[in-house]
């Protein structure tokens, strides 16, 4: 009983020590792994307890319990180091779990140099500080920075400061760099402007300089620079400037500044109200009449001008204005007026030609109204097919400013003239004379032409500036010879063979003035063209003098020859030339001597070695090729036709080509040509001077055009001075 009562007491004692209610609860405490890390437990009614091991508490006072868990120098717990606190009941039971995780490592392995650096936790604000290599074991969770400090002239090329978040257990963070040898970088300003302002930015280590003018930055890190420039007042800022620094080494980085120039502008006449706009690029500059630009960006500028009434604005055009310099561009605004130009008839677009006083030409045609500068200009109609253009041609006129003139070309039904030449390979006193029908000359025509008659007029000296008045009906041709009448049969353009009243030569041209008028049933009806006018030449050298012999005499040579058969040679000329070896040299080339007949005495005495060449010259000039060369008689001669004669073609009939044969008795000229039966000319075959002897010719059975002919009978006509033969041939496909 004794007994029983001394445990009672005890208990009684317990229970009023602890003050726990009725009831039973615990809290079980459970580092893991066990022994990770300690914790400290606290209470109601100064409950605390430390421990290190897993650990559980039964019968506790309700209320409050705070656990808070703490880091060991290897682990770090997970679930917190700050005071976590709950609720404990009559019945509760609390588990209070923590997982431990392993601390991790920094190691710090510079290369290169001994530097010193900082080490810092930015979510603890934790700091470390040391040189050289070191190893850090369990350091706390949470951001790092690196930051290395530079060391006798290296910098370190892994960046500073270097960055690494620590998260998980057992991470080990190996921060390995190597030092590299600092350099120096020149900044040069081009020119020198020591208010140029620029950065200096290092790419590869984040890193500002600034400063201005000319510099050098020494104990520079290498790597990657850019430089920018800041603007100076009337200077072109550089584009940024990029290089790269190696290790120990220099960099020279220039930035080249571009001086600004000025424009005037000068607008002639000056206070009249002219606009314009001065572009470079996006750039634009507007003003009016006159204008300075200055502290302007070099380039190419665009000046355009704006129009303005009663003047003609500026072309619009490209001007460089160079660094530092000043450009002047000026407008020359032009006083202007207006010219109609009225061609009639209107149903027709007649051309014609607009010159202003330094001989700027417009061509077009019709009817058009020109806003143009004020002066001094010249009008010329054109002719167009079967109009003869308006008389006066041209027309002088001045237009004033503000002006409006109108010049009215009334265009009358006539031939056009175009042009007049000479017959190539004749013997000249001939043109080809060309001309445009007159309108009147169509099918269904009111007013039809039957023919168009050419005349030549006698004053051959005057000038083509004398205008001619139009002929009434039934005036006189005074002046005038009629020649020929070609028939009217609605050709676009005519054409003849014109005889000339004389040849030009050496000595100088000889005019020949033409017109042709465009008849109609009516005698007292015609359309007559603008005179012109063309020269004929002799185009054809005489032939070779035949015969050349030489009689050579102690008191010198005597040379003859066969007299000429052109009427139109005037002279002979004689070359001579020395024997070498039997053979004639080329002769000097100068003629010896030059005379009228056949025969010449050469008074050189006593020369047996000298040899001769003779030519023939025609009044025109032209000059033969020379004779064979002559040394002890008479040159060799070949036998030659007695008469003219036009063989039989061969084949005949043919197909496609066939051979024409003829005799030639003596040099002259030759015209061979053939004819359809209707007496069209087909094709020419021949046209110019020929020796004397046998000549043949191919006809392959084409026209003048290279048209291949149809089948049928042609007649095949030779015409000389001597005379004239026909013949005919047959062309079978």
């Amino acid at each position: 009983m004794r007994r029983l009562a001394m445990v009672c007491v005890c208990m009684l004692a317990v229970f009023s020590w602890s003050g726990a209610a009725l009831g039973q609860n615990s809290i079980d405490v459970e580092p893991s792994p066990p022994q990770a890390g300690s914790w400290t437990l606290d209470g109601p009614f100064g409950f605390h307890v430390d421990g290190t091991f897993p650990q559980i508490f039964n019968d506790l006072d309700v209320g409050e319990y705070t656990i808070t868990w703490h880091a060991t120098e290897q682990y770090f717990p997970a679930c917190g180091t700050g005071p976590q606190t709950q609720y404990l009941g009559p019945t509760d039971h609390l588990v209070l779990p923590c997982n431990f995780v392993e601390n991790p490592s920094v190691i710090i392995n510079p290369t290169g140099a001994n530097p010193h650096w900082v080490l810092q936790n930015t979510s603890t604000w934790e700091s470390w500080s040391g040189t050289g290599y070191h190893n850090y074991f369990y350091v706390t969770f949470g951001d790092y920075t690196l930051t290395w400090d530079s060391f006798g002239g290296t910098y370190p090329d892994c960046g500073n400061p270097v960055y690494q978040s620590l998260t998980s257990g057992g991470q080990i963070w190996d921060v390995e760099c190597t030092f590299e040898a600092t350099g120096s970088v020149t900044v040069n300003i081009d020119p020198d402007l020591p208010a140029a302002a620029w950065t200096l930015h290092n790419n590869d280590h984040e890193l500002d300089y600034n400063g201005s003018g000319d510099q050098v930055l020494t104990g520079m890190p290498p790597g990657d620079y850019v430089l920018t420039f800041d603007d100076v007042v009337c200077w072109e800022t550089p584009q940024e400037v990029q290089g790269t620094l190696a290790a120990g080494g220099t960099l020279t980085l220039t930035g080249t500044y571009v001086q600004d120039g000025t424009i005037i502008v000068d607008v002639n006449p000056n206070g009249i109200g002219a606009t314009w706009t001065l572009s470079l690029g996006s750039t634009h500059y507007n003003g009016t009449d006159g204008a300075t630009i200055g502290c302007i960006e070099p380039g190419d500028y665009y000046m355009e001008w704006d129009p303005l009434a009663d003047y003609i604005r500026p072309i619009a055009e490209w001007n460089t204005l160079h660094a530092g310099e000043t450009l002047t561009i000026t407008g020359d605004y032009t006083p202007a007026g207006t010219i109609v130009i009225d061609p009639r008839p209107g149903d027709t677009p007649f051309r014609w030609e607009l010159r202003d006083s330094s001989s700027t030409i417009w061509i077009t045609s019709g009817y058009q109204s020109c806003f143009l500068a004020t002066g001094d200009y010249t009008l010329i109609w054109y002719h167009e097919d079967g109009w003869r253009e308006p008389s006066p041609n041209p027309v002088a006129c001045t237009l004033e400013q503000g002006a409006t003139l109108q010049l009215i070309g009334t265009y009358v039904p006539a031939p056009g003239i175009a042009s007049i030449t000479d017959v190539d390979n004749d013997q000249g006193r001939q043109v080809r004379l060309l001309w445009g029908r007159c309108v009147h000359d169509a099918p269904g025509d009111s007013l039809p032409v039957t023919g168009y008659a050419v005349y030549r007029r006698q004053d051959a000296y005057k000038s083509l500036q004398v205008q001619e008045k139009k002929r009434e009906p039934g005036a006189k041709l005074t002046g005038w010879d009629y020649l020929l009448t070609v028939p009217a049969r609605g050709d676009l353009q005519y054409q003849c063979l014109a005889p000339t009243l004389c040849d030009s030569t050496d000595a100088g041209i000889c005019w020949s003035v033409f017109m042709v008028s465009a008849l109609t049933a009516d005698p007292y009806t015609f359309f007559d063209s603008a005179p012109d006018s063309g020269y004929s030449v002799d185009n054809l050298a005489p032939c070779v003098p035949q015969g050349l012999a030489v009689a050579y005499q102690q008191e010198g040579n005597d040379l003859s020859w066969q007299e000429n058969p052109e009427p139109d040679v005037v002279m002979y000329r004689i070359y001579r030339a020395t024997m070498s070896g039997g053979v004639c040299t080329t002769p000097q080339a100068a003629p010896t001597a030059e005379v009228a007949g056949p025969s010449w005495h050469d008074p050189l005495t006593g020369q047996w070695h000298v040899c001769y060449y003779v030519s023939a010259v025609d009044d025109a000039g032209n000059e033969s090729p020379l004779t064979d060369w002559s040394g002890t008689g008479v040159s060799g001669v070949t036998a030659l036709p007695k008469a003219l004669s036009l063989h039989a073609n061969v084949p005949n009939p043919f197909n496609p080509a066939t051979t024409i044969f003829y005799d030639l008795p003596s040099c002259t000229t030759v015209e061979l040509a053939i004819y359809d039966l209707s007496g069209h000319r087909v094709r020419t075959l021949v046209d110019e001077t020929q020796d004397a002897g046998s000549h043949h010719v191919v006809w392959q059975g084409h026209d003048d055009q290279g048209n291949t002919v149809a089948s049928g009978v042609y007649c095949y006509r030779l015409r000389t001075r001597s005379g004239t033969l026909t013949r005919r041939m047959t062309l079978l496909k």
